[in-house]
């Protein structure tokens, strides 16, 4: 989920300065980025698509077994029943492809919602990062009355040597230097 965050935060990026890309020919660059955070998410995907090829594999393998010993053992038992006496039958063909069907819908059920639980587990891993962020402590107490406070207030701020850079590319400087005094009315 993070890789494909990451490579999502990227192309929004470069479709928001797409005329700065352009202009400065940074077509390949970005599409290097791009695709060298895509890689972890690619081979992710194709380790993905093994198991659940496996999985699917199974689940196809144990309906047509169970069929398949519906099938056998069935065919066993109305064939059994044939020699006896008409009154004393417990078992025909169409018992036994009401049985075969209900079975069959059943594991037809069961391998139909198999595929689906990789979305549960994506699921789960996006709660646990929300979970998380839901339960950090905040490092400032917003309800407390201590700390420090100014005596008199001038109104007056002044921002020396400030640099600024966002937090997913923190090497990328936004701001070099900032200075600036501004004054409350």
């Amino acid at each position: 989920m993070n890789m494909f965050s990451k490579a999502g935060k990227l192309a929004e990026e470069i479709l928001k300065s797409i005329r700065t890309v352009k202009a400065f020919g940074g077509e390949q660059k970005s599409l290097e980025r791009y695709q060298s955070l895509l890689l972890p998410a690619a081979a992710c995907g194709e380790k993905r698509g093994v198991y659940n090829g496996i999985g699917t594999s199974f689940n196809w393998f144990l309906a047509y077994s169970v069929n398949y010993i519906c099938i056998f053992y069935g065919t066993g038992l109305v064939l059994n029943d044939m020699n006896k006496p008409a009154s004393e039958r417990q078992y025909s063909v169409g018992n036994l492809f009401g049985i075969l069907f209900s079975v069959y819908i059943g594991i037809q059920s069961i391998t139909f919602c198999v595929p689906h639980m990789s979305s549960f587990t994506d699921a789960k891993a996006a709660a646990t990062n929300i979970f998380k962020l839901i339960d950090q402590k905040p490092q400032i107490d917003c309800l407390s009355t201590g700390g420090l406070k100014p005596r008199n207030l001038k109104g007056d701020i002044r921002l020396e040597k400030v640099k600024f850079s966002y937090p997913s590319r923190p090497n990328v400087k936004v701001r070099e230097v900032l200075n600036s005094l501004l004054t409350i009315m």
